[in-house]
């Protein structure tokens, strides 16, 4: 029988299973809190929807001609969020 010292990472135990059982966990609880909402406040879903995804707003409009023009989704969320920062900083004043 023998021992192994391991400093730092262990190359035999694989790093990616935590972060998938945390995107799983994840995942799991935002459909519970749908749920919950869809069950004990069925107005709620509205309110949701409308929070999260705003069809009248601006920059929800612009995101969605970004997308459909072929512009990079990552380039698309970032200047989407940078519209929904500069709207509320400008509400703010």
């Amino acid at each position: 029988m023998g021992y192994r010292i391991v400093y730092g990472e262990d190359p035999f135990v694989d790093q990616t299973r935590g972060r998938s059982h945390l995107k799983v966990m994840t995942a799991g609880f935002l459909l519970a809190f749908v749920l919950m909402v869809r069950l004990l406040w069925p107005q709620g879903t509205a309110v949701l929807r409308q929070t999260l995804l705003p069809r009248e707003n601006p920059a929800f409009l612009q995101l969605q001609s970004d997308i459909q023009a072929g512009e990079p989704i990552g380039d698309a969320v970032t200047a989407f969020c940078q519209r929904i920062v500069e709207e509320a900083l400008g509400e703010a004043d």
